[in-house]
């Protein structure tokens, strides 16, 4: 709820589809950032399928909206490499995550 609360309070609009370009890369940024510390904080935990679901919703997030863009002939090229970014920092949450769970068995 986080990043919906600061794009209301930002931008005056709770949506994401509703923003434009650069404030769509803002509040992607912020939804990347608490996805990720979720993520890390529930493969802690041993809750590796909500970490799973979170990281889904929010690359089909990314993803639509890479193709609205694409579709409309807008530049896309931030939000390509922030998906990269997410996909990359998830791997490496997860391969942490089960490093951790081995050396603790």
């Amino acid at each position: 709820l986080l990043p919906f609360a600061f794009s209301y309070y930002a931008f005056g609009k709770a949506l994401p589809y509703s923003l434009n370009g650069p404030q769509f890369i803002k509040f992607y940024i912020t939804l990347c950032i608490v996805t990720m510390c979720t993520a890390s904080i529930w493969y802690c935990v041993k809750r590796a399928t909500t970490a799973w679901s979170l990281f889904a919703f929010t690359m089909l997030l990314g993803v639509t909206r890479l193709f609205q863009g694409m579709y409309n002939h807008k530049p896309v090229g931030y939000l390509i490499l922030i998906l990269i970014t997410q996909v990359i920092l998830f791997g490496f949450i997860k391969n942490t995550a089960a490093t951790l769970k081995q050396n603790k068995s």
